[in-house]
């Protein structure tokens, strides 16, 4: 099963975060591998799993270099938000929304990822990453 980019990134000084989604059909298993155009260092993963989506295609998406980052997105009712960020130090991360998933320091890059779901309709839901670091980048996409 190949990935679909959703078309949302951030660079802030030499850092990428991407959304990438499958639709992998029921009882299906496998490995998820990536494969760069280029050169890559200092690289995590995040991953989620979402049942009964209407469409592969974003709602919305949002892009932030701020500290603490602001990732407002339109929401549909029963929707979900994705939310991944990059730090250039610890890693530490608070979300103001959403549950958070994952930290992680790759080298000297901390990464972090939240989520929330089963949402009523907003044309405004942050999830408002703050990294205890500095060098702030992060995404976030809408999905129902």
């Amino acid at each position: 099963v190949s990935a679909t980019y959703l078309g949302v990134r951030t660079q802030p000084t030499n850092a990428t975060v991407e959304f990438w989604a499958a639709a992998v059909p029921t009882g299906a298993t496998g490995d998820i591998v990536i494969t760069w155009s280029g050169s890559s260092q200092r690289c995590t993963i995040g991953v989620w799993a979402v049942y009964g989506l209407d469409s592969m295609t974003p709602v919305s998406t949002a892009t932030s270099v701020a500290d603490p980052g602001a990732l407002a997105v339109v929401v549909s009712a029963g929707g979900c938000v994705f939310g991944m960020a990059v730090d250039f130090s610890s890693g530490l991360f608070t979300w103001g929304l959403g549950a958070e998933r994952f930290d992680a320091v790759t080298e000297t890059t901390g990464q972090s990822g939240a989520d929330a779901s089963n949402l009523t309709a907003s044309a405004a839901y942050d999830l408002a990453p703050n990294p205890a670091g500095t060098g702030p980048g992060a995404v976030a996409v809408s999905m129902r």
